[in-house]
């Protein structure tokens, strides 16, 4: 099995979605547009410093999202869509007998380039403040194979200063061969659960449970 390829960004063509909607099929190859670079107002500087409060729990742009004025742009434009009532639609989910949770939020499907898109949560409900993270892992995507197990890896520099009760989000794409289309409009995009196997926090395995 090959290892999964990761992007970081927050998906433009999904920010319009709900977590409870099914998986929608694009037949459109994925592009990225640049965009001119507008001036920040205070409101989200302190978002790029201090993180977004949402009810008990923060969200935190990652470090490579920051340095990033497309995804600043897509993030800002509506952030209580993007991200607020998204996280709200999942918050029920959280385990928190767990270090950390990935909650399966919004997904798209390229039928072109065979490519299963997913957005994620990823919430630390640990003790420990989190710099650096790997996660080994693999698909449950009910009945749905993909070509790909989870092996990614975020550094101090690409992560953020994760605190326990903050979460960041960013999107994982996965192989899926075309056959399975039917059985993508079926599903939810909460359903695309991800099993952790291993858990790397700031160098050193540790238990995936609290």
């Amino acid at each position: 099995m090959k290892k999964i390829f990761f992007t970081i960004s927050i998906a433009t063509l999904l920010i319009f979605s709900t977590a409870c909607s099914s998986i929608s099929v694009n037949n459109d190859a994925l592009t990225t547009n640049n965009t001119a670079e507008v001036p920040l107002s205070k409101s989200e500087q302190n978002i790029i410093r201090n993180g977004y409060q949402i009810g008990n729990y923060r969200f935190k742009l990652l470090g490579i999202q920051k340095d990033d004025s497309k995804i600043l742009s897509e993030t800002f434009s509506d952030i209580d869509v993007t991200i607020k009532n998204n996280f709200e639609e999942v918050e029920q989910n959280i385990d928190t007998s767990k270090k950390i949770n990935l909650l399966p939020t919004l997904a798209n499907y390229d039928d072109i380039n065979e490519k299963l898109i997913i957005n994620y949560f990823l919430v630390n409900n640990s003790l420990e403040t989190i710099k650096s993270i790997r996660l080994i892992g693999t698909p449950e995507f009910q009945n749905i194979k993909s070509k790909d197990n989870l092996d990614t890896y975020f550094s101090e520099k690409e992560f953020t200063t994760l605190k326990q009760d903050e979460f960041v989000a960013f999107t994982l794409t996965f192989s899926v061969s075309e056959k399975y289309i039917k059985q993508l409009t079926e599903i939810k995009s909460t359903d695309l659960k991800i099993h952790i196997e291993l858990l790397e926090i700031n160098g050193k395995k540790t238990d995936t449970d609290n």
